[in-house]
């Protein structure tokens, strides 16, 4: 795994402590196997999961959209919101966001 992901997901869990909110986040997926990647619905070909340079993840008690608003002010990178599915997408790429 890419250790700027790991800073990434540490000043998250820097922020909710900040609040008084902190919980452990959940990862639903991090590094994948190419195989993996492409039997996984919506993942890219290239994805920065394949390089562990991704984390899928959610904090619970605390809503998706606003998880994905903390982490595009930290400017680190490609940031995705998936509401429906309730969870936030990380990555060390370029900095981008999307929604979905």
């Amino acid at each position: 795994m890419n250790p700027i992901i790991f800073d990434v997901h540490y000043a998250i869990t820097s922020w909710l402590s900040w609040f008084n909110m902190a919980r452990p986040i959940e990862w639903t997926s991090a590094f994948r196997h190419p195989i993996t990647n492409e039997l996984t619905e919506g993942a890219v070909r290239d994805s920065w999961h394949i390089h562990g340079g991704a984390i899928d993840s959610r904090i619970p008690g605390v809503p998706t959209e606003q998880f994905g608003r903390f982490a595009k002010w930290l400017g680190a990178g490609g940031v995705g919101v998936y509401i429906t599915q309730a969870f936030a997408h990380t990555d060390v790429g370029r900095v981008r966001s999307w929604r979905s």
